[in-house]
């Protein structure tokens, strides 16, 4: 593995995007996570390694219903990579997200794998210049 991740959907910003969601970005995906899912992959997606830590407080951008400590920092499960609070937007929106990283979190038995501190060093070195500095 040389480090590279998935971006999850809206959650995972790409190559020169600033790590702000947009509402049109999330607003065509609102209900559209089957209910009796959504808090199992909020919970898969608070477990997640973090990579950046950032301290920025979020505040929804949708109806400005919670805020996250740390919301725009972005966490890991080897394979994909979603910022801090994509869990509240699946759980309080049901946003939905890729019916393959779905698979991909059953397959695992909703538990984010064990990453090794080299995994995590690939990983933050791939997204750090795929993202450039996120701070």
């Amino acid at each position: 593995m040389a480090g590279e991740v998935i971006p999850l959907g809206v959650f995972g910003p790409q190559g020169g995007q600033r790590l702000q969601l947009a509402p049109a970005s999330l607003e065509p995906l609102r209900e559209t996570m089957d209910a009796g899912l959504s808090a199992q992959i909020a919970q898969y997606l608070r477990s997640g390694v973090i990579i950046f830590a950032i301290m920025e407080f979020t505040v929804d951008v949708l109806e400005r219903r919670f805020g996250v400590s740390g919301g725009s920092g972005i966490l890991t499960d080897g394979h994909y990579y979603w910022r801090r609070d994509a869990a509240e937007y699946v759980e309080e929106y049901r946003i939905g997200i890729d019916p393959s990283a779905i698979s991909w979190m059953a397959a695992n038995d909703w538990r984010v794998p064990d990453l090794s501190m080299e995994e995590v060093r690939r990983i933050d070195s791939y997204l750090y210049a795929l993202l450039g500095h996120p701070h």
